[in-house]
C-alpha cells in the first residue's frame, strides 16, 4: 500500500504543479468561496483558524486568511516543531514577521501559541469518505489525533484529485470536510 500511495503522490503532485496559474487563480477563488460557505454554516463562536503557508501548487489561501483575520477571526499556522511529533500552531496576523520554517515555506516569527478551532490543511488527493493523502510524514494525522477537543478539520483541493478511495490506514484521520472548487464534500460514511 505504501508503494501506491508514493506513486499516486507523486503523479498527482506532477499534475498540480502544472496547473497554469491563471487556471490556479479561478479555481482558488471557487473554492474560496465554498470555504466561506462552508463557515457560515458553523458556529462561530471562539472561533480561531488555522490554515497554511501554500507550496508545490497547493490552494493559496493567504488573502483569504487575512480577510478572515480583518473579520475578527484570530488566525494561525503550523509550525514543525520536531520530526514525528504532533505540529504546533502560532499565532498569525497580516504584516505580522514572517520566518523560514520547514519544507521552504513560511511560519510566525512570535513563538505564541494557539489552539486552533478551526483546521484548514490541503490535500494531495481526498476521497468520497473524506480521507486525505498528504505528503507522507503523518504531521496532520498526528496532530489531529491528539487534539480534544478535535477541531473542525478542513481539507481543501482541487476537485481533479478526487479518488474512489486513498486506501485508509489506521493511523489516517477523516477531514470533518473536504473543499473545493466544485463544492463541499461531507464524508460519505454509514
Amino acid at each position: 500500500m505504501v508503494g501506491w500511495r508514493d506513486s499516486e503522490r507523486k503523479r498527482l503532485l506532477a499534475q498540480r504543479q502544472a496547473i497554469e496559474p491563471e487556471e490556479r487563480a479561478r479555481r482558488d477563488a471557487r473554492l474560496i468561496s465554498n470555504l466561506d460557505a462552508l463557515l457560515r454554516r458553523q458556529p462561530r463562536t471562539q472561533r480561531i483558524i488555522s490554515a497554511y503557508w501554500p507550496m508545490r501548487g497547493e490552494p493559496d489561501l493567504r488573502c483569504w486568511l487575512k480577510t478572515r483575520h480583518q473579520r475578527g477571526d484570530p488566525c494561525a499556522l503550523p509550525v514543525l516543531v520536531a520530526m514525528d511529533a504532533p505540529l504546533a500552531f502560532r499565532q498569525w496576523s497580516p504584516g505580522g514577521r514572517m520566518i523560514a520554517g520547514a519544507w521552504d515555506t513560511q511560519i510566525p516569527a512570535d513563538d505564541l501559541p494557539v489552539v486552533p478551532t478551526v483546521v484548514i490543511m490541503p490535500v494531495v488527493a481526498f476521497d468520497r469518505d473524506c480521507y486525505r493523502l498528504g505528503y507522507g510524514g503523518g504531521y496532520f494525522d498526528r496532530t489531529l489525533a491528539s487534539m480534544s477537543p478535535k477541531p473542525l478539520c478542513i481539507g481543501v483541493g482541487y476537485a481533479q484529485f478526487g479518488l474512489v478511495s486513498i486506501e485508509p490506514h489506521s493511523l489516517d484521520v477523516p477531514m470533518s470536510f473536504v473543499v473545493t472548487e466544485q463544492g463541499i464534500i461531507e464524508p460519505h460514511r454509514p
